[in-house]
């Protein structure tokens, strides 16, 4: 800027001194000059002129106050009167692109602003900003709306778990004068009016059953109706809000519309609609909870509980195994044997008195089947130590040990049956 300011007294002087050379060629270098000047130092300072980013805009204040608006966006031009963001077809890149003279300070400068928020890019993270703007952004830009489980209200499902939701609602700004000085902070003004609207909306739904894909799933009617969620219908009829298959974005969709004066809701044909607060549109299409989570201590305890059950279900299996195990190996065994000793044929429908006749011969079947188990228990290489006369014994076979483990068991009924009879 000095040696701007020099120069141009330089080329002053030395053409009233020299001559009419001098002045001439100062003619020549000196827009070139300035115009290096502007390009590459008073504008990138924002002084006096500033560049203005493709899809922005800068506030020019006076003295403390609102003085203009100067956008840089091709096809959209800004109306004086309303200072609405409008069509404007001849609107074109300029020689210079974005390079704009703004006014002269001190009187005149670029209003700024402190704003946080977050938005969604391209591979689906969330990037969260606390800047101080000199512009303000006038393309659509996806904002994220936040529900976090730390927040002293956090939201709940309908079955009381708690959640963290994150929503995406497409916006942009389309009048900057409104946005910027309407509410003190525009996109903290919009979030107040619709995270109330979001948490009663997902106070609704279960988390897994609905949410998770934003559809209503099976069940949703009767628990509604037992948490009284309900609407008369014109017959008197009582019914849920919300019915199995509903599209839940457009059900939020929806809710969101009932908090908006009717004026505010626009609409571009059957596909396009838009809600209209603080100088800015909120898009229908691409409105979405795109993540929703719950808290560590609940997905331990869903884990626990699924564990729990596929244990109960093995606890079952294993039990039903054992039992089908059991029957075919004790329980049809001694079934059959008493069938024999009752007389009664095995394949027939047995009357009331056959039933009696093999419940009578039960225990008689089962120390038969215990006999039977015993003998053949004893394997082929099984061999016994048999005595005879005067201690001398001799070794035999498997056959004779069968035998003697017969004789045994046979001697034991016998005890016993002498033993029953005389008590």
């Amino acid at each position: 800027m000095l040696v701007w300011f020099l120069g141009m007294i330089g080329w002053i002087a030395g053409s009233l001194l020299i001559g009419e050379m001098i002045f001439l060629i100062g003619l020549i270098i000196m827009p070139i000059f300035t115009f290096l000047l502007i390009y590459f130092d008073l504008a990138p300072r924002n002084m006096i002129f500033s560049f203005v980013k493709e899809g922005t805009g800068i506030i020019v204040m006076r003295g403390g106050e609102f003085d203009k608006i100067i956008i840089s966006w091709r096809g959209y031009a800004i109306d004086p009167n309303t200072w609405d963001i409008i069509e404007s077809p001849e609107s074109k890149i300029k020689l210079f692109g974005g390079l704009k003279f703004f006014g002269i300070p001190p009187i005149q400068k670029i209003g700024h602003y402190k704003q946080r928020w977050s938005h969604l890019i391209e591979d689906g993270t969330v990037k969260k900003h606390d800047e101080e703007l000199y512009y303000v952004l006038l393309k659509t830009d996806f904002y994220v709306f936040e529900l976090p489980i730390t927040e002293k209200d956090s939201a709940e499902d309908i079955n009381g778990i708690p959640i963290d939701v994150k929503l995406v609602i497409p916006i942009r700004i389309i009048n900057p004068y409104e946005a910027i000085f309407r509410p003190q902070r525009w996109l903290a003004a919009i979030s107040g009016t619709i995270k109330p609207v979001l948490k009663r909306f997902v106070a609704k739904f279960r988390y897994k059953e609905d949410l998770l894909d934003m559809r209503a799933g099976t069940g949703i009617e009767d628990i509604q109706k037992l948490k009284g969620i309900i609407k008369k219908l014109e017959n008197g009829e009582i019914v849920s809000e919300n019915n199995v298959g509903d599209d839940l974005k457009d059900r939020f969709w929806q809710e969101l519309k009932e908090v908006f004066p009717e004026g505010q809701v626009q609409k571009e044909g059957e596909e396009k609609e838009y809600l209209r607060i603080y100088g800015t549109l909120l898009q229908k299409k691409g409105t979405d909870i795109f993540k929703i989570d719950t808290s560590s201590d609940y997905k331990k305890m869903v884990t626990a509980e699924y564990e729990a059950r596929q244990k109960a279900k093995m606890t079952i299996i294993e039990g039903e195994a054992q039992g089908k195990a059991t029957e075919n190996r004790i329980i049809n065994p001694v079934d059959k044997i008493s069938k024999k000793l009752a007389g009664v044929s095995e394949k027939k429908k047995l009357t009331k008195e056959e039933k009696e006749k093999v419940f009578v011969n039960i225990p008689q079947a089962f120390s038969i089947f215990l006999e039977d188990e015993s003998i053949n228990s004893v394997k082929k290489t099984d061999k016994l130590i048999i005595t005879e006369g005067k201690g001398i014994g001799k070794v035999v076979g498997r056959d004779t040990t069968r035998e003697a483990v017969r004789e045994k068991i046979s001697e034991m009924r016998k005890e016993q049956i002498e033993k029953d009879k005389g008590e």
